[in-house]
């Protein structure tokens, strides 16, 4: 949603914009009520399919960081992929922000994020066995965007079968003027157990999508048009109707439309694309867009057609029917594909198909005999809100309508068939080991108990079960778990002060203190709004309260509050120099110096793009800046910056060793450590291996 706080917890905050709202509508009463459009004005237009073109320079396996590449790990098996299928299809697909973007002739022209100038982005049509290499390009900025996005990028193709360095992990971002070029080899899972056929083909995708994939934005930036189809055809499936068995037939090029599903909802006052950053349940939409159009007609013949519908989100559901309002009927038809994959047989005499978020359906209509009549697509799925569907489903004259079908085009002929049969599925494996997760939400989404947050007594390692309420103490020497505790909800840190621990319970507002030696709960104190980070100065806990922009200082023998102090934005990490506290404040992008003893403010020092953790030792501080990927090193007496130095991509925490500092990179998933008394890298390890 955007909205984050840096400790990685959603702020819990609703809708700003409540606004009064026909009761009809189906959208939350704290959205704005769009301008009124009036429906069946522009067709809908067919996605653009990409052209290949020649890239300079060529792509290669090793990032090429001196062209302007962004980091990344090497290309995996380029050399032997080469060998096997040749040189790739190349394309370049350039992520900027655009304007004069009509979506109804009722609105004024928008200015959108888009993909070589086109919402949606371009249609790639791509072959198995045929390697691809898509270069995209950021030409985003990262200010004067219109209130919501962010101009930084890392692109999915959400469902590939896609090598870990070319699929859009979310930290793997990168800002404007860099590239990346993803490598998409397009052959099946299984490659080396089915080394002779290039993989299982019961693993065959055919129906994809692509999306900006950025940590925290990744819905606003979908939303403002980062979002694209990518079809994948093989030798059965392959694009042509007029094919002999056992190529399936289905129906192709003209009649093969892929559909991109989104709703939208604009400025009432000035018609505006509106994005509410602050509501943490999902936006919804009352204007229905098909591919970049609001309630379009598309023109077809009396035929069969298939199409690829995709809900692209953000968090609207449909049920889809196809009404004939001509005869007051609903049309049959065949449900072929769900998320990529075709099924094993078509279904065939459906008059509804349920399409959740990201999910594609493919489906064969037939509008043989419906010359003349009028046939709208429609949504009968009630929704209130942005957390899910009713179930409850409309009646036709209360549906949302999508897309108008003129059948006003002649018949020129129709080959193509759905066969009785497609590909079989893999079987399922048989279960070898359960484990429960429990989906909860505090504030945000959680899933399981959610280990987060580590302490050490000396003896005892003690573990933040996020989602759990609850702390875990396990015997250091061994890892045997020696007692779990109840403490408030969502601890999201901890701290020892010597005798006992300190838990900061996020959801819960408050801390709670328990003896390290048996667990006992010596108390409870409350504090500011959604407490985090902590540390403890000899006497006193320090906590950070991220929503209320403070930090608390409690006496650690009886939890006393002994004062709160204003900091920056969401201060997410709190570090003792021996005399001050050092606070992080991560939507500053500044650092607050507090004297201990009393809580003076002695200083704000500017620091990089979202500082998340702050360490201190040897008359220096170190700040990790997050969305900047560095660290920044401060005098300690005078704040006086002394450099920054490159870490990996996403920095979220640290820790002085010896003469050394080490920086967990949770975007590149790898440890970087500095020499400490210049900032020079020494070296970067691997944390995960493929």
């Amino acid at each position: 949603m955007g909205l984050i706080a840096s400790s990685g917890m959603l702020i819990p905050k609703k809708g700003l914009s409540a606004r009064a709202r026909d009761p009809y509508a189906r959208i939350p009463l704290d959205n704005p009520e769009s301008p009124p459009t009036t429906p069946w004005e522009v067709e809908m237009p067919r996605l653009q399919v990409a052209t290949p073109v020649t890239l300079n320079p060529a792509p290669q396996r090793v990032a090429n960081t001196a062209a302007g590449e962004a980091p990344r790990a090497d290309h995996q098996r380029w050399d032997e992929l080469a060998a096997r299928f040749g040189a790739p299809v190349t394309y370049q697909n350039i992520a900027a922000q655009t304007s004069g973007h009509i979506l109804h002739p009722d609105l004024p022209a928008q200015t959108l994020f888009s993909y070589n100038v086109l919402v949606p982005g371009p249609l790639f049509h791509a072959q198995y066995n045929q390697r691809v290499v898509v270069r995209f390009r950021n030409n985003l900025p990262l200010v004067g965007f219109n209130g919501f996005g962010r101009g930084e990028i890392t692109t999915h193709l959400h469902n590939g079968h896609t090598p870990s360095e070319s699929d859009g992990f979310p930290t793997d971002f990168y800002a404007a003027p860099k590239y990346k070029d993803q490598h998409y080899p397009n052959i099946r899972a299984g490659y080396d157990d089915f080394f002779e056929t290039a993989g299982d083909h019961r693993e065959t995708l055919n129906t994809l999508w692509y999306h900006d994939h950025r940590v925290d934005f990744t819905a606003q930036n979908t939303y403002k048009g980062l979002a694209g189809m990518y079809i994948l055809f093989d030798e059965l499936d392959n694009n042509n109707e007029n094919a002999a068995p056992p190529a399936f037939g289905l129906p192709s090029g003209e009649f093969d439309v892929p559909t991109v599903f989104q709703d939208r909802v604009f400025d009432e006052d000035n018609g505006r694309l509106f994005f509410d950053k602050f509501n943490t349940d999902g936006i919804l939409g009352d204007k229905f867009l098909a591919n970049g159009k609001i309630q379009p007609f598309f023109r077809v013949r009396p035929r069969k057609y298939r199409f690829r519908w995709l809900n692209a989100g953000p968090s609207r559901f449909y049920q889809f029917f196809i009404r004939d309002k001509t005869t007051n009927e609903d049309l049959r038809f065949t449900v072929i594909a769900n998320d990529g994959n075709l099924l094993p047989t078509p279904v065939r005499d459906q008059t509804s198909v349920r399409i959740a978020v990201a999910e594609r359906i493919d489906v064969v209509v037939d509008f043989t005999g419906r010359e003349g009549h009028n046939i709208v697509l429609q949504n009968r799925l009630e929704q209130e809100d942005g957390r899910g569907p009713t179930g409850d489903i409309l009646p036709p004259n209360e549906a949302m309508e999508n897309i108008k079908f003129m059948v006003d085009l002649p018949f020129n002929g129709d080959n193509s068939r759905i066969p009785d049969n497609f590909r079989e599925l893999p079987p399922l494996e048989q279960v070898a080991v359960e484990r429960n997760f429990r989906f909860d939400r505090s504030g945000n989404w959680t899933i399981g108990k959610t280990p987060r947050a580590l302490a050490y007594d000396g003896k005892n390692i003690w573990v933040a079960n996020q989602n759990g309420a609850s702390v875990t103490k396990l015997r250091a020497s061994d890892g045997a778990a020696l007692g779990a505790y109840a403490v408030g909800r969502s601890p999201i840190a901890l701290t020892f002060d010597g005798i006992n621990i300190w838990a900061a319970n996020f959801a819960s507002d408050n801390v709670t203190k328990l003896r390290a030696s048996d667990g006992a709960r010596i108390g409870t104190y409350a504090l500011g709004d959604g407490p985090g980070a902590m540390v403890f100065d000899g006497s006193n806990v320090w906590v950070a309260n991220q929503n209320s922009n403070n930090v608390t200082k409690l006496r650690a023998s009886d939890g006393a509050a002994l004062g709160t102090y204003a900091v920056g934005k969401v201060p997410a990490g709190l570090a003792f120099d021996g005399a001050n506290i050092w606070v992080a404040n991560s939507q500053s992008d500044n650092v607050t110096k507090l004297r201990a003893s009393d809580g003076a403010a002695l200083g704000t020092y500017n620091v990089g793009d979202n500082p998340l953790a702050i360490v201190t030792g040897g008359g220096f501080v170190w700040v990790v800046n997050q969305f900047s990927h560095n660290v920044t090193k401060l005098n300690a007496s005078t704040g006086a910056p002394l450099g920054t130095y490159a870490v990996g991509d996403a920095p979220a925490h640290a820790i002085l060793a010896g003469d050394s500092v080490w920086v967990a990179n949770f975007g590149s998933r790898n440890v970087t450590r500095l020499r400490a008394s210049d900032g020079v890298q020494l070296r970067s390890y691997k944390t995960t291996f493929q």
